[in-house]
């Protein structure tokens, strides 16, 4: 009886259908356990339980039942036994309960994300309902929590200390860059109000570093230098001339830019409370052209008329005009001088830093005395060919207390006043962007109308399916592509990143093609004979051939080869089906992932072996002591 009914099991488990004939076959084993065949002459109506042997009324059968009351059911109906894994494993709960009330038997087998559910043929288009209908009740929420929220990161050198600063506090984020070379920090919309205050916290620091934190290369300023420096502080320092603020006004003129015009009784308001003023507008205006007010700034109030939130003029119960106080401000109280010669000091800066690059290059003596002011340590660092960013993190921390948040800032900082771009730092390889900035996937066949869409692989640390960050401007989501249906995509996609019907449905394609390749490593779950299960894992390692490994076993294999799938069920005792699933899976994945995931791979456990506090790092050739 075991034995029978385990063969049949077996046959559902692995997708294949179980038949009435194969069930009448069957009939005398499963009768010694109970099940009984129901009928006259010969004929196969069906299979009843004893009640005896943990009988249950087929009729009245509702959520899971065990394999051997549903494959007694299939007989009873003369109908087949199908068995799908096409389900995402969080609807088998909600789907067990559905079927419950649409009182029909489902069976569950294996446990966690091996899962599989087995039916009967005859309500196939029940289980589908099911699943439609789980997708719906699901749909809804799910939009709402796939929102992101996103900021410009500036200065690509401090994506890794942002992304500690992030973590430290328990805000998970992650990077994409758009077509334009934009790189953004992401996370979820959920943690917004968090990840303000993580953003001030990281800019405070950043200023801390900027002035605290002083790199000396114990080499004297060159007469360029000099003279460069004093330019600097010429134009940080100087107080701005009315004939500065009226260069401004005339390139501002020259570009287009019209300014607003008053009464007479306005500008003699304006005349009498300001009069060095040069050119008065509202703070609207100011913020238009890119100025900020300064702190101190107070404006003159004049009068000015009143209109409505769609800028129509208010009127009165008489049908006139109504006015009220507006405040203007001159442009000597914005911060339009500051911009203005910005872009020079920053010129500036970047020749005093090259000169100070290029003194340090030529000199013998490559000792650099970092110090902290507030806490009044300091370090000597050794700058030699072998010294990496990493090293110079692990000595401030050691010598000056950082945190790894401020070791970072500190280094990037070490690394750019000393020039040592070339070589103390790397390009970001592949491998380095799944974990830091992740790549925006593009592909020349993308239809047009979603070129200017992003797309972005994201592993984050609270599961293993790589997600994707599809980005619309300044909207972004963060979807699973196989948790949700082709509608739910279009939904999310129509709804929160506000794709037209075209768009949402070609992005909704190229979602799933990405999917495809980005999962890359798959697994298939088979059952033995014997119905022992097993997880097979599946990596295409070449564009002719993939490999099939389960436990200590691995064999490789090539697509041209003459029945390939009948090769893999004998060298591996499986079904048919099972192999034909390994080859298609193998033939969707891609290369370049599956080589991208063993280079990530191999990085993290170098760097814990790196990391590990048994382990002495060896930077005491670099550090000098003192």
């Amino acid at each position: 009886m075991e034995e029978a009914v385990q063969m049949v099991g077996t046959a559902a488990r692995t997708g294949v259908e179980v038949t009435a004939e194969l069930l009448k076959i069957l009939a005398p084993a499963l009768a010694k356990g109970g099940i009984k065949l129901l009928g006259a002459g010969g004929k196969l109506l069906g299979f009843g339980i004893d009640k005896a042997a943990d009988a249950i009324a087929f009729s009245n059968a509702e959520g899971t039942v065990s394999r051997k009351h549903l494959f007694a059911e299939a007989a009873r109906a003369e109908t087949s036994v199908l068995s799908t894994d096409s389900f995402p494993t969080e609807a088998v709960e909600r789907m067990t309960e559905m079927a419950k009330e649409y009182k029909i038997p489902i069976s569950v087998n294996g446990e966690g994300a091996s899962r599989s559910i087995s039916y009967l043929e005859r309500d196939k288009d029940v289980l589908a309902q099911i699943m439609q209908d789980w997708q719906a009740e699901r749909l809804a929420p799910r939009a709402d929590r796939q929102g992101v929220t996103a900021f410009v990161v500036n200065d690509q050198r401090n994506l890794g200390a942002i992304k500690s600063q992030f973590e430290q506090s328990g805000v998970e984020c992650w990077f994409t860059q758009n077509q334009n070379g934009e790189i953004r920090c992401n996370f979820k919309s959920e943690d917004l109000e968090k990840a303000k205050i993580v953003s001030e916290n990281f800019k405070k620091t950043q200023g801390e570093i900027a002035e605290h934190c002083n790199i000396a290369a114990n080499i004297p300023e060159n007469a360029r230098q000099a003279d460069l420096r004093m330019q600097i502080e010429q134009l940080e320092n100087a107080v701005p001339s009315a004939e500065t603020y009226n260069n401004i006004l005339a390139d501002m003129e020259k570009s287009g830019v019209e300014f607003p015009k008053y009464s007479e009784n306005n500008m003699r308001i304006i005349k009498r409370e300001m009069p060095d003023a040069k050119q008065i507008a509202g703070k609207a205006f100011w913020e238009q052209q890119g100025y900020k007010l300064n702190e101190n700034a107070k404006g003159v109030e004049i009068v000015a008329p009143q209109m409505d939130d769609n800028g129509n003029p208010v009127l009165d119960e008489n049908g006139k005009q109504t006015f009220t106080t507006t405040t203007v401000y001159d442009i000597s109280e914005t911060n339009a001088y500051e911009k203005t010669v910005q872009p020079k000091i920053d010129e500036l800066r970047a020749e005093y830093d090259a000169e100070k690059a290029k003194a340090f290059a030529a000199a013998e003596n490559k000792t650099v005395t970092v110090s902290n002011e507030t806490n009044g340590k300091s370090v000597e660092i050794n700058v030699d060919s072998k010294l990496r960013r990493s090293d110079v993190e692990d000595i401030l921390r050691e010598e000056l207390g950082y945190s790894s948040v401020q070791a970072e800032l500190a280094a990037n900082k070490f690394g750019a006043e000393l020039g040592l771009s070339d070589k103390f730092y790397t390009d970001h390889t592949q491998a380095e962007n799944l974990d830091k900035i992740q790549v925006n996937i593009r592909y020349s066949s993308d239809d047009i109308t979603i070129r200017d869409i992003s797309f972005s692989a994201v592993k984050l640390s609270d599961g293993e399916n790589v997600r994707l960050n599809i980005a619309n401007g300044d909207n972004s989501v963060l979807i699973v592509p196989a948790d949700m249906s082709d509608e739910e995509l279009k939904t999310v996609f129509k709804e929160q990143l506000g794709m037209s019907e075209i768009q949402a449905e070609k992005a909704v394609e190229k979602s799933r093609r990405i999917d495809t390749q980005i999962q890359s490593k798959l697994r298939e779950t088979v059952y033995d004979r014997d119905e022992t299960q097993r997880t097979v894992n599946i990596e295409r390692t070449s564009q002719t051939s993939f490999v099939v490994t389960t436990g200590e076993k691995n064999k490789v294999y090539d697509f041209s080869q003459i029945d390939l799938e009948k090769k893999i069920a004998e060298d591996f005792g499986i079904p048919a089906q099972n192999a034909h699933n390994i080859v298609q899976k193998a033939k969707n994945q891609s290369v370049v992932q599956n080589k991208i995931r063993a280079n990530a791979e191999k990085k993290r456990k170098s760097d814990k072996l790196k990391n590990d506090p048994l382990k002495a790092r060896d930077t005491g050739a670099r550090k000098v002591k003192r």
